[in-house]
């Protein structure tokens, strides 16, 4: 008679075979276990476990250096390889959002740099990390960071569409250049958006080589219609240069959704409204018409300005008793561009930080 392993014998045959192939490994599943471990243990420790996190993120790191390097050696255990990397890749996740729920991204811009540096550039941990670096302010860590990802050979994937997302909130005139190849209509849709949306911001307004290249770039996101909001972040590009007659003369004919065509006109006349204009335009729309970007961009224009008395008028702040509470939306703008809000909803102070 055939004797038949049971399905948990397997089970528990396949484990004990990878708890014993990846003992031969540089890094093992113990070693990656126990930095799990110490992950999960990180909202017990004196302030949220900040003092232990730099050397979480080298052993994870360091971690999966090594085991990238041995899966290039043509390790025979490849498979133990790839799901010893991926429960690294769950640490990584998990760090990123342990760090994001006690805010503790301002503290640990470096250490952010090198968790995002160390990941494949097509995971999703990138969406994860990028959003506590954004969270972070403006720092030299990150901007190098991003400038020299950027420029290098290794480009693809998530990765760089989050990076010219971070540019689209701290534009830099050093990759301008660079951004210009994907800001065209031979750029792949789903850079050619972001991509199109820096460009313009790095572009002086009414440069017809600007105005001529983003027009194709808009034309060609129109024909793809490939999704990621790429028509509407290419039309954002186009609005920084051109006005609102060239936009409608050259778009109300050729499959531009016409709420398209409105946010065109509506961020063209924000941009190139100033002072007390400019304030009454976001108070008449902000809450009634404005996408999540142009709320960025007019949430931007407030706290760089200093018009604290816009704040309270448009509903993102209030006195609890405990204090000053601010929107979620604000509040992450304030860390993003590195400000900070103190004071009262009837007078609020917005400082640097």
């Amino acid at each position: 008679m055939e004797i038949r392993p049971t399905s948990s014998f397997v089970s528990f045959f396949l484990v004990g075979f990878l708890l014993f192939s990846s003992k031969l490994l540089a890094v093992n599943l113990d070693d990656v276990n126990q930095i799990e471990s110490e992950i999960k243990d990180l909202r017990s420790q004196p302030g949220y476990g900040l003092s232990y996190i730099p050397n979480l993120v080298i052993q994870l790191n360091n971690a999966e250096i090594n085991l990238n390097k041995e899966r290039v050696l043509n390790n025979k255990n490849v498979s133990d390889l790839d799901i010893i990397l991926d429960v690294i890749l769950k640490n990584k996740l998990a760090l990123a959002r342990h760090v994001n729920e006690y805010r503790l991204y301002g503290e640990l811009n470096q250490e952010l740099v090198m968790l995002m540096a160390g990941t494949d550039k097509t995971a999703i941990a990138h969406k994860s990390i990028s959003l506590n670096i954004l969270l972070a302010g403006p720092n030299i860590e990150a901007e190098s960071f991003f400038i020299n990802y950027l420029n290098s050979d290794e480009i693809g994937g998530l990765r760089l569409r989050e990076t010219l997302m971070y540019f689209t909130l701290h534009p830099n005139n050093a990759v301008k250049d660079r951004v210009s190849f994907f800001a065209s209509e031979k750029g792949h849709p789903i850079f050619r958006g972001p991509a199109s949306w820096v460009f313009g911001k790095l572009s002086t307004i009414d440069d017809t080589a600007a105005i001529a290249q983003l027009t194709a770039a808009l034309n060609q996101s129109i024909i793809d219609n490939y999704g990621f909001d790429t028509q509407l972040l290419t039309l954002l590009g186009l609005a920084e240069v051109a006005n609102i007659s060239y936009l409608k003369a050259n778009f109300s004919n050729v499959g531009l959704d016409k709420s398209l065509l409105e946010l065109g006109e509506r961020y063209i006349n924000f941009k190139r409204t100033s002072g007390i204009n400019k304030s009454q335009l976001i108070s008449n729309t902000f809450n009634k018409s404005m996408t999540r970007y142009e709320r960025d961009e007019a949430l931007g224009y407030i706290l760089k300005n200093n018009k604290a008395d816009l704040l309270k008028e448009l509903g993102l702040l209030f006195d609890t008793d405990n204090g000053l509470v601010l929107s979620p939306e604000l509040a992450q703008l304030a860390n993003i561009y590195g400000y900070q809000i103190s004071g009262s909803a009837d007078n609020p102070i917005i400082s640097a930080k």
